[in-house]
């Protein structure tokens, strides 16, 4: 049996000059479990659930190209955690995955555009099939959340389990970044 990995990034402001660097540590941990894994790349400036829909349409090409998986991970951060949680909230097939959804603000409503379905909820509910973990940051140590009244990543999970990940890792600062590394160093 085999399973495979999906990693999903966030968003990245116009000027950030470093796309991707945050899981450069994280998928060289995940290389050494030997399992196929895919990037999924999207397009930030769309709406949520554009992105949903090509995500469970890129997993139904992997799923016919690759037929000796017997599961999927899909490890979604920040906003790639958003668009991977409502994709989980949607999965009815028998096929098992595992979603870990990391720093996501799954309640953020200030950045959504007017036509967008998917505005961020309160409450998410999971298939059986369906093994959903959110990786939720500290707040208030949190550099994309720290400014915000309120905590987005504070839902109501139905058969979903969430873990408040600590303040600091190895000496540091456990902030919306180096978050993606923790879970990483978890899940090995």
């Amino acid at each position: 049996s085999s399973f495979g990995i999906i990693s999903v990034h966030g968003y990245y402001p116009k000027n950030w000059p470093y796309k991707g660097l945050e899981w450069t540590q994280a998928i060289h941990i995940l290389s050494r479990l030997e399992k196929p894994l895919w990037w999924f790349k999207y397009d930030w400036l769309q709406c949520p659930e554009y992105n949903v829909n090509l995500l469970s349409s890129s997993i139904d090409s992997i799923l016919i190209s690759n037929q000796s998986l017997d599961s999927l991970w899909i490890i979604g951060h920040s906003l790639g955690g958003m668009i991977v949680t409502y994709f989980a909230e949607e999965w009815n097939k028998t096929f098992p995955i595992s979603i870990h959804s990391i720093a996501a603000p799954l309640i953020l409503r200030e950045k959504s555009k007017p036509i967008c379905n998917y505005r961020g909820k309160n409450e998410f509910s999971f298939n059986v099939g369906v093994n959903f973990f959110q990786w939720k940051t500290q707040y208030k140590l949190d550099g994309a959340f720290k400014d915000l009244e309120y905590d987005p990543q504070n839902v109501k999970l139905l058969n979903g389990k969430s873990i408040l990940l600590p303040e600091y890792w190895e000496n540091e600062r456990l902030g919306h970044n180096r978050s993606i590394l923790y879970v990483m160093n978890q899940l090995k």
